[in-house]
């Protein structure tokens, strides 16, 4: 497993990160690269400022990164922590990750091959970093909806504590996303030859299939005028506002967007729909021998999970809607014996309980009093 120093993609954060800091103040990240189990280059980062008994593990959502975590403009989740007694602290930048080629290149993955893959090959090598000591997960998003699924399936059974921050093992979506789901994808790639949507619209041009795109995604995006705003917000909700609300981010947050996103991409759609349809996370494809080890019914095999569990959720998701408390009830009616806590963050959105410019005050305190009641 190779380590060096943490060294950003090239297009993306030279105009931003150049400039505003990001991470620990005084901390190098160390970064770790490993492969998938299907032989895919993925990374673990460290930020430590001295050794400790338990470590933290944060995992991004669906084209995002772990750079997230680390947003200089105020107080950012991975500085929290540190501030809080968390001082060994590693961020997983999973297939999905913008940081990574993986979201525009041809490959097809579902979320399965998260479980199956990504997982089990992400804990292996941050045990055999730390030394087997205990682990404490914070997920977000389709990160959230990976690592839940993992410990359904019992890929994962030893994690100190959970975190899934906005999605677990249930999905719900407006009905505009819903519809999306159902169309866009295939005419993306069959009308468009796409097999993702660009979020900057400087490396397509507005002179073009993509700009089209990027064109349509503003028509009924006024909060705001940056492009990449309209189309993440386009291609994940059926708001504006969908992600976040504009009201809880920096200006500087909001003007660097393309720093943490990146490229959506479309291979994901189909496995999704299915799990909207069935209300809970389903495998995609129960006839194909190569995911036999994982449940067709993830929820359903939740009673096994082992792990404290904590659902986060603004109670302003208009991403995933009511999904967290939506999987709550169900786990307390057909799983009452698991250990699980919800904790409702008012008047949040979707990514804003991470990288609000208040969350340090309205959300970290709360992910924190988790991690401290499970040491």
């Amino acid at each position: 497993m190779k380590s060096k120093q943490h060294q950003p993609s090239p297009r993306k954060l030279v105009k931003s990160l150049s400039s505003v800091p990001y991470g620990v103040p005084g901390v190098t990240p160390i970064t770790y690269d490993f492969n998938s189990k299907d032989g895919l280059k993925l990374k673990l980062t460290r930020f430590c400022t001295e050794p400790a008994k338990q470590v933290v593990l944060l995992a991004h959502g669906l084209a995002s990164s772990s750079l997230k975590f680390g947003l200089g403009e105020h107080e950012n989740l991975i500085t929290y922590l540190h501030n809080h007694g968390w001082t060994d602290v590693w961020c997983l930048d999973n297939r999905t990750s913008s940081l990574l080629p993986h979201n525009t290149s041809a490959t097809q993955w579902n979320f399965d091959d998260l479980v199956l893959n990504d997982v089990p090959a992400a804990m292996a090598a941050l045990r055999e970093l730390v030394d087997d000591k205990p682990i404490h997960v914070l997920a977000h998003c389709i990160g959230g909806l990976m690592f839940s699924m993992a410990l359904a399936a019992g890929v994962e059974r030893d994690l100190k504590s959970y975190t899934s921050l906005s999605l677990s093992l249930c999905t719900r979506l407006p009905a505009i996303s819903n519809a999306k789901l159902l169309f866009l994808s295939d005419i993306m790639r069959e009308r468009f030859n796409m097999n993702y949507l660009p979020i900057d619209v400087n490396d397509v041009g507005m002179i073009s299939k993509a700009g089209a795109i990027f064109a349509t995604a503003g028509l009924t995006r006024h909060e705001c005028q940056s492009p990449t705003c309209h189309m993440l917000n386009f291609a994940m909700g059926d708001t504006s506002s969908a992600l976040f609300d504009h009201t809880h981010l920096d200006a500087i947050t909001h003007s660097r967007l393309t720093d943490f996103f990146g490229p959506v991409p479309l291979c994901y759609f189909p496995h999704l729909r299915k799990m909207l349809l069935s209300g809970v996370a389903v495998k995609f494809d129960s006839n194909n021998a190569q995911y036999a080890a994982l449940p067709d019914n993830y929820f359903a095999s939740a009673g096994s999970i082992q792990t404290p569990m904590h659902l986060v959720s603004g109670t302003e998701n208009k991403l995933w809607l009511d999904s967290t408390s939506m999987c709550y009830d169900m786990l307390m009616d057909y799983h009452p014996h698991l250990n699980v806590k919800q904790t409702l963050i008012p008047q949040y959105g979707h990514m804003d309980i991470i990288i609000g410019k208040h969350a340090a005050i309205d959300t970290f305190p709360q992910i924190v009093a988790f991690l401290d009641e499970n040491t």
